[in-house]
């Protein structure tokens, strides 16, 4: 964003609805398996033997501020509420 003035990060998927193009998942940085002497020879996270787990939107948020602290706060209450019914 230069000037509040907003672009595409992708250009060519803005005439598409999201709910048309692939499935994009990200890592929602919960919890990480591996080998300590690899990770400490390559010093990468993800390697080409890395597998995901997917995890419901649900139960995962990123927080990185006080807005999403509060979402994280929302969703953990309802959860509550769900497992203990």
């Amino acid at each position: 964003m230069d000037n509040n003035k907003i672009s595409y990060n992708w250009p060519e998927f803005a005439p598409r609805r999201s709910q048309d193009l692939p499935p994009a998942y990200h890592d929602c940085g919960q919890f990480y398996f591996f080998k300590c002497d690899r990770f400490l020879e390559t010093g990468k996270l993800v390697t080409e033997n890395t597998f995901g787990l997917e995890v419901p939107e649900s139960e995962v948020q990123d927080i990185d501020n006080e807005e999403d602290w509060k979402i994280a706060e929302i969703k953990y209450d309802l959860l509550r509420k769900i497992n203990y019914k």
